[in-house]
């Protein structure tokens, strides 16, 4: 019968047993029976029980209403109470419990069932409520961000844990204080204070990003790097409840892109100094081939001089007798018959 397992708590067995027979009918699982405030908080711890039927007036030194405040505040379990008094004191004590709901001696049995039903579905709905609550106080808890909610008068009422580490301060020392107190923000570059964004969102409730690099300087003087922005939290019906803030540590961020711009400029140095280096080879392999060039014309030179002189020899050697008649042949005579010779294709 999970959901429905009741410990009953009264110090007279007939009144016990008459509610525990009308559980039974109910379909609910009675877990055990107790009749003093001690015995009470023993079994709860034992049987951990749904719910609790807790007499007001019992037995011993220790009353329903103090041994429902043991067991709710230890196990967190909720009690219907039992009474035969209208008295307003017992009234106040009990409602500082929390109560799931109150029978008034003597009881019948629609009276009781519809006591149980309500404790039980009031139970159901606390523990949903806790549930979701854990899960997302465990999910704000797991985010790396810091998250900080505030009131509508910018008071802190929740921190998680990065915000615990950015901030250097727990939740406990933070909780209660405007959040312009715990910590300030300012502008990096000129190191000027700017509003908490919280107050804007409040104020203006709408989401606020800042456009600027900002610096958190904690309560204890400690400063870092942070992105942060802020928003109004609202219901259903649009009314403001207060604002969340989030912080987000960029000291690691912002020395990655510090050591990206070194990077980058190393590397256009290192570009830069290949490229003068391609360079100075270029001009180097330019001025080899003007030289090579400049050689090969030289050379090419000599070849056809040498050329010249070799084809002017044979054309000497080869001249008739009848060329010499009168002593030596002119000069002219010789030049004549030598551009007459082709060689190499060219007529000298």
């Amino acid at each position: 019968m999970n959901g429905r397992r009741i410990l009953v708590v009264d110090d007279e067995r007939i009144v016990a047993e008459d509610i525990s027979e009308c559980l039974l009918n109910m379909n609910c699982e009675v877990v055990a029976t107790a009749v003093s405030g001690p015995q009470a908080i023993e079994r709860a711890r034992e049987h951990r029980p749904d719910l609790i039927m807790m007499d007001i007036t019992l037995q011993g030194e220790m009353d329903g209403i103090e041994a429902a405040t043991h067991i709710r505040s230890e196990l967190g379990t909720s009690c219907v109470f039992l009474t035969a008094y209208s008295d307003s004191v017992f009234l106040e004590r009990a409602k500082l419990v929390h109560p799931a709901g109150y029978i008034v001696k003597p009881f019948d049995e629609s009276g009781l069932r519809a006591a149980v039903e309500i404790g039980l579905f009031q139970v159901a709905t606390e523990r949903a409520l806790s549930e979701s609550q854990g899960e997302f106080q465990t999910t704000l808890m797991s985010i790396a961000d810091g998250v900080i909610t505030t009131d509508v008068e910018g008071n802190i009422k929740f921190v998680n844990a990065a915000a615990e580490r950015i901030t250097g301060l727990s939740n406990e020392q933070m909780a209660g204080h405007p959040a312009s107190a715990v910590f300030t923000l300012f502008d990096e570059e000129t190191g000027q204070d700017v509003e908490n964004p919280v107050y804007a969102a409040l104020r203006n409730e709408r989401p606020v990003v800042s456009d600027r690099q900002l610096m958190l300087r904690c309560h204890d003087g400690n400063t870092l790097p942070v992105d942060d922005s802020a928003a109004p939290i609202l219901d259903r019906a649009a009314n403001k409840l207060g604002a969340v803030l989030v912080l987000r540590d960029t000291a690691e961020r912002r020395s990655a892109e510090r050591e990206l711009v070194a990077y980058q400029h190393r590397l256009e140095e290192l570009v830069n100094q290949r490229t003068e280096k391609i360079r100075q080879t270029n001009a180097q392999l330019q001025a080899e081939v003007e030289e090579r060039r400049k050689a090969e014309e030289s050379l090419q030179r000599r070849v056809e001089i040498e050329m010249l002189h070799a084809s002017v020899s044979s054309t000497f050697l080869e001249l008739k007798q009848t060329q010499f008649d009168g002593g030596i042949c002119s000069a002219a005579t010789v030049w004549k018959t030598c551009l007459r010779k082709p060689h190499s294709g060219v007529w000298w």
